[in-house]
């Protein structure tokens, strides 16, 4: 059995040894490599829309979790969808059981939150999301 180490060991000469046998494999005729197809600039602008909805996805759980996680702090655990439909509701009935730099800490998250989950559909009503 060899060592785990040993199996995994990468040093730059390694590294050339193992370049030098590919190249002498694919000289000699052998499929080592596939050709990579760079994107044309259309195609990378077309995948624009989806990374940009991708991080307002991100952004949008975070801000979700970082609420809940404040509202943790203070044995509040809402009920409903933080953001959602109820949670104005819930929000102005909860408000003064968190002191007064955290509740306003809450509300810039909550300001945040609604800002990222309005931009989506303004991205896709602008016509910039493909079909």
């Amino acid at each position: 059995m060899v060592n785990r180490r040993a199996r995994r060991a990468k040093t730059e000469r390694l590294d050339a040894d193992k370049l030098l046998a590919m190249l002498i494999r694919h000289h000699a005729g052998e499929h080592v490599w596939s050709v990579l197809r760079e994107p044309s600039c259309e195609d990378e602008d077309a995948r624009r829309v989806h990374r940009e909805l991708q991080r307002l996805t991100h952004e949008r759980i975070a801000h979700t979790n970082r609420i809940g996680s404040l509202l943790v702090l203070h044995n509040l655990c809402p009920k409903i969808i933080i953001g959602g439909r109820d949670w104005a509701v819930w929000w102005d009935r909860h408000r003064d059981q968190v002191p007064p730099m955290l509740r306003a800490e809450i509300e810039r998250e909550g300001a945040r939150l609604k800002l990222v989950k309005e931009w989506p559909a303004a991205i896709t009503l602008s016509g910039r999301v493909a079909s």
